[in-house]
């Protein structure tokens, strides 16, 4: 009786290895990776934008210490 005979070799066919689909994982990283950067760069615009405004309107309000 040989090793492809036996019960290890039967349920290894059933098995799911963690590299089953390694560039589907790699794409869907770089498309977080990529709308995480697009939402950082859009909130820094922003606040390079209105940052002056916000901050003279918390320190009216008395809040500017909060920052």
């Amino acid at each position: 009786m040989g090793f492809a005979s036996g019960s290890a070799f039967r349920l290894s066919w059933g098995m799911k290895t963690n590299g089953s689909r390694p560039l589907a994982n790699w794409i869907v990283m770089g498309a977080a990776a990529l709308v995480l950067a697009a939402l950082t760069g859009l909130v820094f615009a922003m606040w390079l934008e209105n940052g002056a405004d916000i901050f003279l309107a918390l320190a009216q309000s008395g809040l500017a210490w909060c920052l």
